[in-house]
Formats: C-alpha cells, sequence, structure tokens
C-alpha cells in the first residue's frame, strides 16, 4: 500500500525530516536532560534556523502565505516522523518546524491578516483557540461564554477551559455565542490581543500538559476583531476540527511507532533467565499484535487524509475513525511497552512514562472517545 500512495517525492521528504529530526531535535533533548518541559529559546531559534534553510517551515501553512503547503496527507506521513522524540506529541520537532495557523483565518479583515497573521508565519509561534467550555465539554452548540453588541462593539463575558499554546501563541482565537443588538444569538469567532486584558488560569494536567482556563469580564472588542460572518462561528471550524483530528492521530502514531522501537531494543538487549526478553512467546506477541494494529490505524488515518484531500462528504467520518484508531491503538502500544520495561519504563531515562501520560489525555482531545463512538453509530444509523 505503502509503495501505490507515496509518490518519490514525499518518500524523499519523509527520509529528510526523519533525518532532521534524529541528528539535530533528538540530540539537543539529550543535551537539555530529561527533567526540563521544553527546549531552551536559543536552541529551538537555532533548530528554527536549520529547518527554514531545508525549505521545512510550517508544513500545513498555505504556501502563498509563506508556508510549505502539504496536502493533508502529505502532512500525516510527515507528522508521523517529526514527532519520534520526547516532547513530540505536544511540540512536533520541538518547535523547529514552526506552529501552523488554521485555514480559517483567510476569513479575517485585511487589516488583521497583517497585523497578526503575517507575523506569526514569520515566528512560527502560531496562536491559541479557545473553544471549549467546562460545563459543555465536546459540545459547541450551547455556548455560555457570549458577547453582546452594544453602540458597535463587541463586550464578552464567561470563560474558556483547556486552551493550549497561551503563553507562546502570537495572538488568539475564541469562540463565542454573540447577542446582536437585535438579541439574536450567534457562534461567532474573534480574534485576541497578547494585551487584552484576559483572566488567566493554569491548569496542569497529570503533570506534562500545561494549559490555561481564560476568564472574560467585559473584554471589549473592535468589530474588526470579528473573523468571518456573525453565526459564521462553527461552520469555520468545522473543517479545522476535523483535519485537527487526522493530524494529532498522525502524531499518535508516531508515538506509538517509536515506543516499539524503543521495546523492541530493550527486549533485545534484557536477559531474564538466560535469555533475552524477546525470546519469550508472551513478549513477542505484545510486538506482533502492537505491529497489526499500528498498521491498521496507520492506513486509517491516511484512508481520513486522502478523504480530506478530496474534500469527499464522509471526510468527517473517516476523521473519527481515524481518530479513535491512531489514540486507542497508542495507548496500549505504549502500555504494553511500558509493562515490558517493569520498573525501569517509569524512570525519566526513557519518554514511556509521559507518552503514557499524554496519550490518555489526548483520548478526551477534540472529541473523547465515547464521543466518537456515538457519532460514528449514528453516521452508520443515518446512511
Amino acid at each position: 500500500m505503502e509503495e501505490l500512495l507515496l509518490s518519490d517525492e514525499l518518500k524523499m521528504l519523509r527520509k529528510t525530516v526523519r533525518s532532521f529530526t534524529r541528528e539535530y531535535v533528538v540530540p539537543f533533548e539529550q543535551d537539555a536532560g530529561s527533567t526540563i518541559e521544553q527546549l531552551p529559546t536559543p536552541v529551538v531559534n537555532e533548530l528554527q534556523m536549520k529547518a527554514k534553510e531545508r525549505g521545512l517551515w510550517l508544513f500545513g501553512t498555505r504556501s502563498e502565505w509563506g508556508g510549505a503547503g502539504l496536502s493533508y496527507f502529505q502532512q500525516v506521513v510527515v507528522l508521523e516522523e517529526v514527532v519520534q522524540h520526547r516532547f513530540g506529541l505536544q511540540q512536533p520537532g520541538a518547535g523547529a518546524f514552526g506552529e501552523d495557523l488554521p485555514c480559517f483565518l483567510r476569513e479575517c479583515m485585511p487589516e488583521l491578516f497583517e497585523k497578526y497573521v503575517k507575523p506569526s508565519i514569520q515566528s512560527g509561534n502560531g496562536c491559541y483557540i479557545a473553544l471549549w467550555e467546562p460545563e459543555e465539554s465536546n459540545n459547541l452548540d450551547n455556548l455560555t461564554c457570549y458577547a453582546e453588541k452594544k453602540n458597535g462593539k463587541w463586550f464578552v463575558r464567561g470563560k474558556k477551559s483547556y486552551v493550549s499554546n497561551v503563553e507562546h501563541a502570537d495572538f488568539g482565537i475564541l469562540l463565542v455565542q454573540s447577542i446582536t443588538e437585535t438579541g439574536e444569538r450567534k457562534p461567532t469567532l474573534f480574534l485576541l490581543d497578547r494585551k487584552d486584558p484576559i483572566g488567566k488560569r493554569e491548569q496542569v494536567l497529570l503533570d506534562v500538559q500545561l494549559s490555561h482556563e481564560l476568564f472574560f469580564e467585559q473584554l471589549e472588542l473592535e468589530d474588526t476583531r470579528r473573523i468571518g460572518g456573525v453565526g459564521d462561528g462553527v461552520q469555520l471550524l468545522e473543517e479545522w476540527l476535523t483535519s485537527s483530528q487526522v493530524l494529532m492521530s498522525a502524531r499518535y502514531l508516531g508515538i506509538a511507532q517509536k515506543a516499539l522501537e524503543i521495546g523492541i531494543d530493550y527486549a533485545s538487549l534484557r536477559i531474564t533467565r538466560g535469555k533475552p526478553l524477546s525470546e519469550y512467546p508472551t513478549i513477542r506477541t505484545m510486538f506482533a499484535v502492537s505491529e497489526a494494529e499500528l498498521q491498521a490505524a496507520r492506513f486509517s488515518v491516511w484512508n481520513a487524509a486522502l478523504k480530506m484531500d478530496q474534500k469527499r462528504k464522509d471526510r468527517d467520518h473517516a476523521a473519527k475513525i481515524a481518530k479513535l484508531n491512531a489514540s486507542e491503538t497508542a495507548a496500549k502500544v505504549v502500555d504494553r511497552v511500558l509493562q515490558i520495561h517493569g520498573g525501569a519504563g517509569f524512570t525519566r531515562d526513557v519518554p514511556l512514562e509521559r507518552w503514557y501520560k499524554e496519550l490518555r489525555i489526548s483520548r478526551l482531545h477534540f472529541q473523547s472517545s465515547e464521543t466518537l463512538h456515538e457519532s460514528i453509530v449514528q453516521y452508520l444509523l443515518e446512511k
């Protein structure tokens, strides 16, 4: 299947990013030590310079904006390679390739594009997106955070939870229920400036992932901060949410693949009762099952990415299946490799303990596994 789907150019790109990650990112992480949560800024800047020199910048950002403009399929193939290091799941390439911007920013007003989007493309810091609310979990239909329009301006009140990249991002994007001057309620997107008076509270999840809760107390926004039309918020987010599930799924695969390699290396060297662990049938079965599940999950991710590129009607359904398969498979693979390592797997000498926690959190990202089950069966019943 790989020979049919991967062009020679894509194979070369995959080889290039694999070499870059192993030659530059992994050694920098090893030199920094296992107790840090991210590489120092000067190191990241050096990595970004090397990546830009090789044309490896903002894989998913539109080429006319200054990114690589890769298709979704090309992105998932590349992402599986660039996440194969300690910080890879949350920080692919440790930030070397920049943080992509969502495609719906094409709908923002020209002055916003010049002031916020263009500089962020240069810096690679990306943006944060504040969607989820504590009361609604994965549901965007009943927003409680709202913006009321008075005298031509919007006044925002409410809060958002589990927002990532707040401290690092160049700007933010906020989804609220807008209340027009006629009293209509419509979901709408707004752009947030780093200097806006927004309350913030850190939320550290399982001691491996930093997120924030944001509080809005009569935040005043000009109408020029609006992205798209009033009421277009959820519609603009649809493609981004679907593609994000597919791209995150590729990250899960990369982590699982690297964990499996670590497990095989360890089992081949670890001598127990006179022979390597890799010679015991139970261990061999763990590896065989992991490889089979990884292959199946990979093809579901590739299938979803291809449907995204082709704009197939069932692409959202395919993305949900990909996210479910990849997240559940990665969690099982890392769990098995931890079991093989025993107590050594929970030290910081290897990143398994970190990945185990991150993957547990990731199974709730965008949509939880239980919500995905419900969405998938609902699609089948309505066909």
